[in-house]
This record gives structure tokens, C-alpha cells and sequence, in this order.
């Protein structure tokens, strides 16, 4: 029988939608033009994802649309996997003339190509010769399909862990989120924790509702001698 038939699947919420969404609206609004925002945006990104605060399915949205400030990624692919796709020209929209044609053809049939570009899903470069780019915006999905690794940068770990405790008490912390993700990705973020033996021994004493750091609840320090 298929996950999806027993009603199993295998997401997890985007880690820090809400904060960056809010954030690129502060940076729009108060912008001087839209390069600066632009750039102010790009080095909030890094500096949230240095942190663990966000992750790639945050950050890769580097962009803000110009006209509405919106965060996107233009980096789709719109090509036929494989070769053999349609073929028809695609006016670039400042030169006029048909942009560079892919080797595999169109990933679209023209009517469904028309319809992405009237409703601004498709990059286009600075002139005919870039072969165009899918877009999709930050704000579109609350959630994505879980990576098949579950894996937080150390140092990430590190400041999460200092955070929490004030100090790093011993080598090599492993961070909280890791097991929490992996679990809220099958039962749900509101579901309850079913790995608090192994969360104490990562040092934490954790709500038994993982899914209650979004109410604003902090774990609790106890010692990792006495975590098990």
C-alpha cells in the first residue's frame, strides 16, 4: 500500500516563512529604491541562514519583485527534461525579438506559456540571448516536501545551543531542530514529541507538543549528565 493511500505525508513547514515575510515587507516599505532593498534583503538572508533561523527553502527566494516587493526565486527550470519538448518562439518583452530557443524545447505547451508570462512567472534575461526562468514567490506554500537528509550547520547548532544555555557546555552540540523536523514532518507540528529520551539527551528539556515553540514556549536547560 502507498504512504499517500494511508494518508502519510512527508512535509515540513518552511523554517522562518513568517519572519521573512515580514521582514522583506519592513524592507520594501521603508525602501529607499528598489536596488537597496534588493541588497538589504540578500544580506538578511545570509545572515538568517548563517544562524539556522532560515533554511535554503527560505533563502533561496534572493529576490524581491520589482513593483510589488515580493520574494521570489527565478531560477526554474522551464526546459523538457530529456529533449523532444515544444517549440515556438518566445518574444523577449523589451527587445521585441524571440529569445534563445533551449536544445530540449519548452517545458509548456504556448497557451500555458502565454498565461506564466501574463501573470509574471517568467524571467526573462536583459536581452534576447538568456534563455528564460521560471519564477515562484515565498508567499505561494506555507510548506515543501522533507529532504531525504535531516542536517543543521554546526555552527548554527552552536549558537542555538549558547542561546538556549548561556555557554556551550560540552564539544560538538547536535541542534534540537534535526529530530524535531524529522518528526513533525510524519505527525504534524501540533502532534506530540515521541522522542523526548532522545531530545534529553541532546542536553533539552522539551514541551512535550514540539510543535509549541510556534506558541512562543523555550525549552528548558538541564545538565547533559543528567539528561539520560
Amino acid at each position: 500500500m502507498r504512504l499517500s493511500e494511508l494518508g502519510v505525508r512527508w512535509r515540513e513547514p518552511k523554517v522562518g516563512l513568517d519572519t521573512a515575510l515580514k521582514k522583506a515587507a519592513s524592507i520594501w516599505s521603508t525602501r529607499q529604491s528598489d536596488d537597496e532593498a534588493s541588497a538589504l534583503w540578500k544580506a538578511w538572508l545570509k545572515s538568517k541562514k548563517a544562524t539556522g533561523e532560515i533554511t535554503d527553502s527560505v533563502a533561496r527566494y534572493d529576490q524581491l519583485q520589482r513593483g510589488t516587493g515580493r520574494p521570489m526565486n527565478t531560477y526554474g527550470n522551464i526546459t523538457w527534461p530529456g529533449g523532444g519538448g515544444p517549440t515556438y518562439d518566445v518574444l523577449h518583452p523589451t527587445s521585441g525579438k524571440p529569445v534563445s530557443l533551449p536544445k530540449r524545447g519548452w517545458l509548456f505547451q504556448k497557451d500555458e506559456m502565454d498565461r506564466r508570462i501574463a501573470e509574471g512567472k517568467i524571467w526573462f534575461g536583459s536581452d534576447e540571448s538568456a534563455i528564460p526562468r521560471g519564477i515562484s514567490f515565498l508567499d505561494e506554500k506555507s510548506d515543501q516536501v522533507a529532504i531525504s537528509v535531516f542536517e543543521q550547520d554546526r555552527k548554527a547548532a552552536s549558537t542555538d545551543m549558547r542561546d538556549l544555555m548561556g555557554e556551550i557546555l560540552f564539544d560538538n552540540p547536535k541542534d534540537r531542530r534535526v529530530p524535531c523536523a524529522l518528526v513533525s514532518s510524519r505527525y504534524g507540528p501540533e502532534e506530540g514529541c515521541h522522542c523526548p529520551r532522545l531530545l534529553r539527551g541532546l542536553g533539552l528539556n522539551w514541551p512535550r507538543r514540539h510543535g509549541s515553540q510556534r506558541r512562543g514556549w523555550r525549552p528548558s536547560p538541564v545538565h547533559p549528565r543528567s539528561a539520560w
